[in-house]
């Protein structure tokens, strides 16, 4: 996301497959993007070299559909897509943000509740508790410089991995959130609120915690 001023968005969005359909919000401008490939990513900084944004929301995180009988060459595979070519994105993209401003550039990962309780996905949990480990660390690198936030959201309703999922699962994340999980929309919502109050922030605190719940959160 790049602001112009404290009103106007530039809003930038990445897909791996497609560009979405007609359907789509025309002020969102699409560019591809697949971080299983290290060559996307490489293409990808080189189309944005020119690019100054000034909020990063990082949102990948599929599931690894490995079983627990995998070979080393398939766990590395999904690692080398979904934590080392992220974590060269991901840094990357911050080294470029503007520093020196009154307003700080806000950096916000999706990461996962299973990154504190864990996931019947070991592999998926692995990979979102590396990127969720280098936000942390990244805030302390650019500590007083750069807002760095993992949202750490359950399951949500109505989401591809919601969908994916077997209905036994579903039943068992509803249960022990207490009945009701949140939906894609109403974290959507938090989401626009959370950026919004954020890059107002002029200062950063000089100790806060960049883990931010939200939702129901259950074991």
């Amino acid at each position: 996301m790049q602001v112009s001023d404290k009103n106007v968005y530039n809003l930038y969005a990445t897909t791996s497959s497609k560009f979405p359909s007609i359907m789509s919000p025309n002020y969102v401008q699409w560019l591809s993007l697949d971080v299983s490939k290290e060559s996307s990513v490489d293409l990808f900084l080189d189309n944005t070299s020119s690019t100054n944004f000034d909020v990063i929301i990082n949102l990948i995180g599929k599931t690894s559909e490995i079983g627990m009988d995998a070979n080393g060459k398939v766990v590395s595979e999904y690692f080398n897509s979904f934590i080392t070519n992220s974590s060269i994105l991901l840094i990357k993209l911050v080294k470029r943000l503007p520093l020196g401003s009154d307003i700080k550039p806000l950096v916000i990962n999706v990461s996962s509740r299973a990154v504190k309780y864990g996931s019947h996905d070991p592999f998926y949990s692995e990979a979102k508790s590396a990127i969720h480990g280098l936000i942390k660390s990244l805030s302390k690198v650019y500590a007083s410089e750069i807002h760095f936030y993992n949202l750490v959201p359950g399951l949500l309703e109505n989401s591809t991995m919601f969908e994916d999922m077997n209905l036994n699962l579903r039943n068992q994340h509803r249960d022990r959130a207490g009945g009701s999980l949140m939906k894609v929309a109403e974290f959507a919502n938090y989401l626009s609120a959370f950026i919004i109050q954020k890059y107002d922030l002029k200062e950063i605190p000089k100790i806060f915690d960049t883990d931010v719940m939200v939702g129901p959160q259950y074991l």
